[in-house]
């Protein structure tokens, strides 16, 4: 079910809860639905475990959770919560602290500092 809500302020605990599901079970990327539309970023992360992502919902507050289709029954079926756009940066701006740099050397989670439209994102200095 989707939500289109805001996203919710997370407590500290919860924001560094959520960067441990992105940094351990999620993505972080850019996607292109179709040719000629924009890039929208989306923070998805799977799991088998149903009340997991009906606790990122509730959570966050914001985005939407969906069923994996299996295509074996040894399969165990998975969910997926997706949050995108905006959303998706909100709570990216909120989890950033918490998310370390992927490899020695790499720098640290950096996002806009203001909100805004993409076009207008593009001359913001990053953090």
């Amino acid at each position: 079910m989707a939500n289109y809500g805001k996203v919710n302020t997370l407590s500290g605990i919860d924001s560094a809860y959520i960067a441990g599901l992105i940094d351990g079970e999620g993505t972080v990327s850019l996607l292109r639905k179709h040719k000629q539309d924009n890039r929208q970023v989306v923070v998805s992360i799977s799991n088998t475990d149903r009340p997991l992502i009906n606790y990122l919902l509730e959570a966050i507050g914001a985005g939407k959770a969906t069923s994996k289709r299996t295509y074996s029954e040894r399969h165990t079926p998975s969910f997926m919560y997706a949050i995108t756009n905006r959303h998706a940066l909100d709570l990216l701006r909120q989890v950033a602290p918490h998310l370390g740099p992927t490899k020695p050397g790499e720098p640290s989670c950096s996002l806009p500092t203001t909100s805004g439209s993409p076009r207008a994102m593009a001359d913001t200095p990053w953090v």
